[in-house]
């Protein structure tokens, strides 16, 4: 990969003299790269991991009963902080829920 970037005031590609891009950020854009592959296996060895299947069914089905809880908070109004504090806790929840539990097949 040699891209280059034209340095001030030069113009286009005819004659002009080029830089090439700071090492610094070359080893940030290579970091990434590494860190998209790492999360790419991870997520590959727990979608075909067996150990975790009862996890992921846990997930999924608590991602699904979880919004159950909230109809007695809208019933019952956000008004005080700790049913607020409540609310945001299980919305919380309830998203790693569906992360979790996303690849299980009922």
């Amino acid at each position: 990969m040699s891209e280059r970037v034209l340095a001030d005031g030069e113009e286009g590609e005819q004659g002009s003299t080029e830089r090439p891009l700071s090492r610094a950020y070359a080893k940030l854009v290579g970091m990434a790269d590494r860190r998209e592959e790492i999360l790419g296996r991870l997520l590959e060895r727990y979608r075909h991991s067996s150990r975790l299947s009862p996890v992921r069914s846990l997930a999924f089905w608590s991602a699904i009963m979880l919004p159950c809880i909230y109809l007695p908070l809208f019933a019952t109004g956000l008004s005080s902080g700790a049913k607020r504090h409540a609310f945001v806790v299980l919305l919380a929840l309830n998203y790693l829920a569906f992360l979790a539990g996303y690849d299980h097949r009922p």
